[in-house]
């Protein structure tokens, strides 16, 4: 068995190692957006900012977690304060659509091929980072364009 280690920026180890972290950050990304958008969702409209140690806390992700939210913030997608972070309009129309895509992805795991029992929900985390506007819309139209997911949960 011939076993080489390779270099190459596409395809060796260091460049899988450089794709898997690059990935592995922006999941952690979207999930700050998403994290600041379901508590937008159920937030009092003049809820206070949210402390980065309650995102870092719920992602499990510590200082990873503190070095995305100064990403998210240059892209202007967030705002920071000593209060914590908030949504820019940016922002939320980014939260809004990896949210529609994880519960699209929820309605037709469960309505489309029979999975409710599954857990729907880890594999609808999965999916949502990889979904743009035209898969979920070949979504939209394989499950009937609903207005809730299977939890009863506005679709955005």
């Amino acid at each position: 068995m011939n076993i080489s280690i390779s270099a190459d920026p596409r395809y060796g180890v260091i460049g899988r190692a450089a794709n898997q972290f690059r990935l592995g950050m922006g999941i952690i990304g979207d999930d700050i957006l998403v994290f600041l958008y379901r508590y937008d969702e159920l937030a009092p409209a003049d809820a206070a900012p949210v402390p980065i140690a309650k995102i870092k806390d719920a992602l499990k992700a510590g200082s990873t977690a503190q070095w995305m939210a100064w990403k998210l913030a240059r892209q202007q997608l967030i705002e920071t304060s000593k209060a914590g972070l908030t949504l820019t309009d940016k922002g939320k129309s980014a939260g809004r659509g990896l949210i529609r895509s994880h519960r699209l992805w929820e309605t037709y795991l469960c309505d489309v091929m029979g999975c409710c029992e599954a857990d729907v929900h880890r594999h609808a985390h999965h999916f949502e980072h990889v979904t743009d506007p035209r898969l979920q819309q070949a979504l939209m139209d394989v499950t009937g364009n609903p207005d809730q997911d299977p939890h009863h949960r506005e679709i955005p």
